[in-house]
């Protein structure tokens, strides 16, 4: 028969134990490891955080800098517009920049859209970029984006945010700063970030930035979009300085005046579609818009630089050749494209007519969304275009639906930024 002591020797034993332990750090929930606090401020980047970020065009990595040891930053090439999309959580963001060691800079500044809305310009105050801090680091801002609203409740709201290149100065990126921690977040979106129609606008005729004609009509058709030009000269700019057949294929263009240049990006380009290690991940373009003064370029040398696209750039993406009316026999012999023609001095409404029925979308407004055109514009539109198979099928597409006829839905997701 167990006596009353051994009875009560387990209570005692435990009670002992669990008085041990008190006297830890840690086992109490009065005492938490800081390791597991969630930061409100927590700077993300494409290393950290892979899939929240989607390039668009042309942009290098560059190496840490012993003046910034802390991560490499993401550089645009000269080439206007270059973009990168993040999807964020939360309304409290901010971009941090650490610019290019130039010297004086007076003017320096980006652009930034929320949620697929109007691209806003932040500007620096004047500052030199030689000079360190008193820290004996490089030059660096910590710039707070606004019109993400307000979240409300314990869960952490998603948005978009599109930062945009300027020409003049390029963005140098070493991450964008948002609250709490994001782990294992945005795969899905990152794909479906990469299914989108990626348009490369590659001209003579527009400058690309974000109050162009061109800019403005890729944000009313939701897709994403990059821009290729080297100013009004397309064989050679003056002597000693290549035009954009050749410029083309270099990792940035060097016939800025504004911009000092670096030998390092006259080298050759690897195109994403051609590489398996292009220097920043970008999704390939699925169509290239060739929009040029054809006066002054005879369809042997486009068709010669079209060539030179398939072979050393884009071997599969759509090609479309804007032509005017008095300049429609220039491209009339082109073969492997598409043609459409819009009037002298066209404005977006004339793009989107002649665009809609090759990219497969009909439907757009601010940012990708807004009212439908109907049967009528797209008849309008389909008359742009020489008839083609693709043609036909991206115009029934828009008018009878994607579903019905076996193609792709578009999707809401798509229509954002």
């Amino acid at each position: 028969m167990k006596t009353a002591l051994s009875l009560l020797l387990p209570p005692l034993f435990l009670a002992v134990a669990a008085a041990a332990q008190d006297e830890v750090a840690g086992t109490h929930s009065t005492s938490f490891d800081p390791k597991y606090d969630l930061p409100d401020k927590l700077l993300i980047n494409p290393q950290t955080h892979p899939a929240l970020f989607s390039f668009t065009g042309r942009w290098l990595l560059s190496p840490a800098r012993p003046t910034r040891p802390h991560s490499q930053l993401y550089q645009s090439t000269l080439w206007p517009s270059n973009s990168v999309t993040v999807l964020v959580h939360g309304a409290n963001v901010s971009v941090q920049v650490v610019p290019d060691a130039t010297g004086w800079v007076d003017n320096y500044h980006f652009f930034a859209s929320v949620d697929s809305g109007p691209d806003v310009r932040y500007d620096l105050p004047p500052f030199n970029s030689s000079e360190l801090t008193e820290a004996g680091e490089s030059a660096w801002f910590d710039i707070d984006i606004a019109g993400f609203g307000a979240d409300t409740g314990a869960l952490l709201q998603p948005h978009t945010l599109r930062l945009t290149s300027a020409r003049e100065t390029p963005l140098w990126l070493e991450g964008v700063n948002v609250q709490r921690t994001l782990v294992a977040q945005g795969r899905e979106w990152l794909q479906e970030q990469d299914r989108r129609v990626v348009l490369e606008f590659i001209t003579n005729t527009d400058t690309g930035g974000p109050n162009s004609t061109h800019y403005r009509v890729a944000d009313l058709l939701g897709v994403r979009h990059s821009h290729s030009s080297a100013g009004s000269c397309f064989l050679s700019c003056t002597p000693g300085v290549p035009g954009l057949v050749t410029q083309y294929f270099q990792t940035s263009p060097h016939s800025l005046t504004a911009v000092p240049i670096d030998p390092y990006l006259a080298t050759p380009y690897r195109f994403p579609a051609l590489s398996s290690h292009p220097p920043v991940a970008a999704a390939p373009s699925t169509h290239l818009l060739l929009d040029f003064d054809l006066r002054v370029v005879s369809a042997a040398q486009l068709g010669s630089f079209i060539a030179q696209l398939r072979m050393r750039a884009h071997p599969y993406a759509m090609i479309i050749v804007v032509a005017r009316p008095a300049t429609r026999a220039v491209v009339s012999a082109l073969e492997g494209v598409q043609v459409v023609v819009v009037p002298e001095d066209a404005a977006e409404t004339a793009y989107l007519r002649a665009l809609c029925p090759l990219l497969g979308r009909c439907q757009w407004g601010a940012g990708g969304g807004g009212g439908v055109w109907g049967f009528g514009a797209l008849v309008v539109g389909a008359l742009a275009v020489w008839s083609s198979r693709r043609v036909v099928a991206g115009a029934v597409a828009a008018v009878c639906g994607r579903k019905r006829i076996g193609m792709e839905a578009v999707t809401e997701r798509d229509k954002r930024g």
